[in-house]
């Protein structure tokens, strides 16, 4: 699927669509996401390294720390929220738009090269990193619920998805 600059300009694509609707300040939620993935390339969280653990916060730091605005930095800090089940969804409406922009990519991505989550394979970590656990219905069916009161479920076996979007 490309670089991390393919990538990155694909984040900004899907957050510059999805800020008005997330409630977002669209000009933080795109700065945000030209800057998420820039601590992926430094040397603290290359593979191998010990602090991928840290994928955002290093990021949002070093941001912080450069001057960018706040609600920059927390976006950048919250893009892999919500990360599991139960976890904690992003703080700011643009954390919320970067964090969804980045979740529907890796997702599309997976569709896209054939790397669809089953129910007993999951090659990229797709549903640990979207939130997806198993969710009744035929086998390989998933559901991922969280963001901004959404929840979203696919049965391809039975070829069947909805979407659910409540508004609070």
């Amino acid at each position: 699927l490309g670089s991390v600059r393919d990538r990155t300009e694909r984040l900004r694509g899907l957050v510059r669509a999805l800020a008005p609707a997330c409630g977002a300040h669209a000009a933080d939620a795109d700065r945000a996401a030209l800057l998420a993935k820039t601590d992926l390339v430094s040397d603290m969280l290359q593979d191998g390294k010990e602090y991928t653990a840290l994928q955002g916060i290093i990021g949002a730091t070093y941001a912080k720390k450069a001057g960018e605005p706040a609600r920059v930095c927390d976006a950048m800090r919250d893009q892999y929220k919500p990360a599991f089940a139960g976890d904690t969804i992003p703080s700011t409406s643009e954390g919320v738009a970067l964090a969804l922009a980045d979740k529907l990519d890796l997702l599309a991505g997976c569709f896209l090269t054939g790397r669809v989550p089953t129910g007993a394979q999951d090659p990229f970590g797709v549903r640990r990193a979207t939130g997806i656990d198993s969710f009744p219905g035929t086998a390989g069916s998933f559901y991922w619920g969280g963001i901004a009161g959404t929840t979203f479920w696919i049965d391809p076996k039975e070829d069947l998805w909805a979407m659910l979007m409540i508004q609070a």
